[in-house]
């Protein structure tokens, strides 16, 4: 007599068997990982029929199905090196870990980052083979794929910091996907700290010429703002004396005679102007303004034209004195910001 049982291996032969008489073998089978894959030939368990036969019978079977529990699990983890940030340029670096927490091979595993899908590489070795993959191009149980993005602050990101009370994050989304799950994601947030803006006064840099970077006090103040096209302004220069004091009016002036004006809007914006744009080149000064947006705002404001300080379609400020005013006023409140 012959008991066999293909799936585990067993073969066992019983010399004689009495009638009522029975005999027991024991024997194992440990399932695979293709038993999880192809869920146990597409019926979700495992099969396995034993066989005995004898020289005075016919061959008997018996079956038993062990039931295979399906679980595939993908699992995505995003992490960024820094906690914060504070300049427009600055970099962050993210790490990206999709993992296989499951029990069944995963196929087709994509991952997804539109913040910086430009820099999104799982190649950091550039040998063609995933990060973290065995080079079969399946994320097997257990194992993990590494990916890396880099992300640059923007000025938009520092914009959207000013505006926004409290504290301004920069956030975004992995979504991690394969053909036996469904997509799952995990996110990343790295604040952007404001920056405490500092601005020294007109005052200041009229009383500190030593301090000027990269200008002089006898640059001419039209040239600068203006170029060859003269904005036409009369501006009303004190002329050195004893007694009364005399006024001139001059199409042209040094910007250490704009610090020195008194008298009008125009005055008090030539004034507040020369300071943005000293307080802008001062490395020891953290100014809100680039000397590029000083220029432009001053010449639109003085030269008769609408303000539009985003240049987004906007008009923060109407043309003609609305203008002047504005742009004036805007200055003003930065160049009186403490130096910390």
């Amino acid at each position: 007599m012959v008991v066999t049982d293909p799936l585990s291996g067993l073969t066992q032969t019983i010399d004689s068997l009495a009638p009522g008489g029975s005999e027991s073998f024991d024997a194992s089978y440990m399932a695979t990982q293709e038993d999880f894959d192809t869920r146990g030939g597409g019926d979700d368990d495992i099969d396995n029929t034993a066989q005995a036969d004898s020289d005075q019978t016919d061959a008997v079977t018996a079956s038993y199905a062990v039931r295979i529990l399906y679980d595939p699990e993908l699992s995505v983890l995003k992490q960024a090196n820094v906690e914060s940030v504070d300049e427009v340029g600055d970099k962050i670096l993210y790490t990206i870990s999709v993992s296989n927490t499951g029990n069944i091979t995963l196929t087709d595993v994509t991952l997804e980052d539109t913040l910086i899908e430009d820099t999104l590489s799982n190649d950091a070795d550039q040998d063609g083979v995933i990060d973290g993959d065995d080079g079969d191009g399946l994320l097997e149980v257990g194992e993990t794929w590494i990916w890396t993005g880099e992300y640059t602050v923007t000025q938009a990101d520092y914009d959207a910091a000013l505006a926004t009370p409290g504290t301004y994050y920069i956030r975004n989304t992995a979504t991690a996907d394969s053909d036996q799950t469904d997509p799952v994601t995990s996110s990343a947030e790295v604040s952007l700290v404001e920056v405490a803006f500092e601005g020294l006064s007109p005052g200041y840099w009229k009383n500190h010429p030593g301090d000027w970077d990269g200008i002089s006090t006898t640059t001419s103040f039209e040239n600068f703002f203006f170029g060859s096209q003269q904005s036409g302004l009369k501006w009303m220069v004190k002329t050195p004396g004893k007694g009364k004091e005399k006024f001139v009016s001059q199409q042209d002036i040094s910007m250490q005679q704009a610090l020195e004006l008194t008298g009008g809007a125009e005055a008090a914006l030539a004034r507040q102007a020369v300071a943005a744009v000293l307080n802008s080149r001062d490395e020891d000064v953290t100014y809100r303004f680039t000397e590029a947006q000083i220029k432009e705002w001053v010449t639109e404001a003085l030269s008769g034209m609408p303000v539009d300080l985003e240049n987004d379609g906007i008009i923060e400020f109407q043309a003609g004195s609305q203008a002047i005013e504005g742009v004036k006023n805007l200055l003003d409140y930065n160049n009186n910001l403490e130096l910390i």
